[in-house]
């Protein structure tokens, strides 16, 4: 058994010494000695001993059956009562607390040898036998088939939750009700005949119908176990219950079968189908399937291709696995129901008969739209950066001898008497000059990296003051503002002064792309409580799709005065903040840029 920590409760010091080497003889350890109750509590909850020997009667406020009675609720400690009272009140009170001994003083050293270990031992069966119960309901209760227990009289007495989740009832609406309640009448005119078997001993399986609380049939295999008291009385009988509904109703096989396949792939985030090799239906389709924006279905189950453009033959991995019999990949381009294009790698699979023959194609597809577009921001981020450097480069070779020229033409013009034809051409020198210096000045902006003074603050007074910038031009054009700004809108890391260069820019090109009025509309958004989206939009004449692709590009320009820099620094500043943009135009109708800024939490 082992030694055992054991602490006695006793308010005479030489009896509670006594003790202690008496149960020391033993072989087991005191762990500590307390006169009170109240400190009992505390030792019990601090020591967590094995035994506790306790005093009835303690010289404080708290008696040793009011100490036995606490430590019994919250620690279950056994307790053997040590005591010279016997009269029948403190028995009684003492019989409440379930003591594993009674021991009235004087004693002999035997009396309490045999009391301490048949203590320790009835306690440690308990606690074997709690463990069995509470593995035995753990097992009962997370098994797949349902169990339920009846009396010898037909009423049940325990219902597993399997069961009842079988019966769509709770276990009050189960426990207590006759059996025969929940069978149908053919299985309840068989009951009685089943008892008698079961007094017996027989204990085959049989099937049975039971009726759920909606009424509706459940078809399950019963493995009955009869049980018997000592004197071989029957006393009732567990029951093990197999639902096998699925397996009767053989005109919903097909749909169950389906069921199956749903199960397994309706977890997957990407479409997941199941093709027909010979007619090209779809026969299996998960939920992100049925949800993709190039697939309308009929039923839950059999879907039609209803691509927004013809399906190309080259293109299509049920027409390249008929000619390989090998897995493919293809990407398709589709417009989802807000008009916008996206990009999905289609991987295919795929299925033999058992005769080898290509009956059925496993295909599963993965949105790469966002994949593809951050591939073109980093393409486009190696590419600024290495027309800055050499922008730059040039930039500061051609500053000196340019700025030689401006100075030569400068001064000829304030310091020599000049006819009038060549004080025009200096005028000429000196006018592009100057402009060529602009250009220069441009070209470092865009190369040179940007001082970022970033702050968390409000993105609407930047907008704001870029549009108050551009008011006067919009009065002029007849270009009206609208602005959406949501509740709430959160802080981010910006730099005023750079993010107002960007924010004008958007502004000035709309201005620009409607000389004859129209709308610019300004909406600021929290998606998900993840990113600050800003959206300018305009009714302008839009961008063609071949320019859309190089608009943010260095020096490409569709203006005739411009160098092209402009929108590729602007690309660099919201790249500096960590943002994203992303342009939808179209021409004639106008273009929207949204510009999307990560949110700090």
């Amino acid at each position: 058994m082992g030694a055992k920590r054991i602490l006695i409760v006793e308010d005479e010091n030489i009896i509670a010494q006594d003790l202690k080497k008496t149960i020391e003889r033993f072989g087991h350890q005191v762990c500590g000695i307390v006169s009170t109750g109240i400190a009992a509590v505390e030792k019990a909850d601090e020591l967590r001993p094995d035994l506790i020997l306790m005093d009835i009667q303690l010289d404080s406020d708290m008696t040793g059956i009011e100490a036995a009675e606490q430590i019994k609720n919250v620690f279950n400690i056994p307790l053997i009562y040590i005591t010279a009272y016997a009269d029948d009140v403190t028995l009684k009170k003492a019989k409440i607390t379930e003591p594993f001994a009674y021991l009235l003083k004087p004693f002999e050293e035997k009396e309490l040898k045999a009391a301490v270990e048949m203590a320790i031992y009835k306690h440690e069966i308990e606690r074997e036998k709690q463990k069995t119960r509470n593995m035995f309901r753990m097992l009962v209760e997370t098994m797949n088939d349902g169990l339920i227990i009846q009396d010898d009289k037909g009423f049940i007495t325990y219902a597993n939750y399997r069961f009842c989740r079988m019966m769509g009832l709770s276990q009050h609406e189960i426990i207590g009700e006759y059996y025969t309640k929940f069978l149908e009448k053919n299985s309840q005119k068989q009951y009685p005949e089943r008892i008698e078997k079961w007094k017996k001993g027989y204990q085959d399986p049989y099937e049975q119908v039971f009726y759920r609380k909606d009424k509706k049939k459940i078809y399950t295999i019963v493995s009955p176990k009869p049980t018997f008291d000592d004197e071989s009385n029957y006393t009732g009988a567990f029951e093990v219950i197999t639902d096998i509904t699925e397996i009767k109703n053989a005109e919903e096989q097909i749909q169950r079968q389906n069921e199956f396949y749903k199960k397994t792939i309706e977890s997957l985030t990407h479409p997941f189908l199941v093709i027909n090799a010979e007619n090209y239906k779809i026969i299996i389709a998960n939920s992100a399937a049925r949800k993709s924006p190039f697939f309308r279905y009929e039923t839950c189950y059999e879907l039609n291709h209803n691509r927004s453009e013809p399906c190309d033959p080259e293109n299509c991995p049920l027409i390249k696995m008929k000619k390989t019999l090998k897995p493919v990949v293809v990407v398709h381009e589709h417009y989802n129901k807000k008009k916008e294009l996206r990009l999905y790698e289609v991987h295919a699979f795929p299925i033999f008969d058992s005769k080898n023959n290509f009956v059925q194609m496993i295909e599963y597809s993965i949105d790469i739209t966002e994949q593809k577009e951050m591939e073109k921001q980093l393409l486009r981020s190696e590419r600024l950066a290495g027309v800055g450097e050499l922008a730059a480069g040039i930039a500061h070779e051609i500053k000196n001898p340019l700025g030689n020229i401006t100075f030569a033409a400068q001064y000829s013009l304030n310091e020599f008497k000049l006819n009038s034809e060549l004080r025009q051409y200096l005028e000429i020198i000196l006018r592009n000059s100057q402009n060529a210096n602009r250009i220069i000045k441009d070209l470092l902006a865009f190369a040179n990296p940007r001082e970022m003074n970033l702050q968390f603050k409000n993105v609407v007074p930047i907008i704001e003051n870029a549009t108050k910038m551009i008011k006067a031009r919009c009065e002029e054009n007849k270009i009206t503002i609208r602005k959406k700004y949501c509740e709430n809108i959160p802080q981010i890391k910006l730099d005023e002064k750079w993010l107002e260069q960007a924010f004008l820019n958007f502004l000035l090109n709309s201005v620009e792309a409607m000389p004859t009025g129209g709308t610019i509309e300004i909406s600021v958004r929290n998606k998900d409580n993840n990113f600050l989206e800003i959206i300018f939009s305009d009714t302008g004449t839009g961008i063609s799709p071949e320019n859309q692709k190089k608009i943010f590009d260095p020096f490409f320009t569709t203006k005739e005065e411009g160098v092209g820099l402009g929108l590729s620094l602007v690309f660099q500043i919201i790249q500096d903040h960590n943002g994203t943009i992303k342009l939808d135009s179209k021409v004639g109708k106008g273009t929207k840029i949204t510009v999307s800024f990560p949110i700090r939490k």
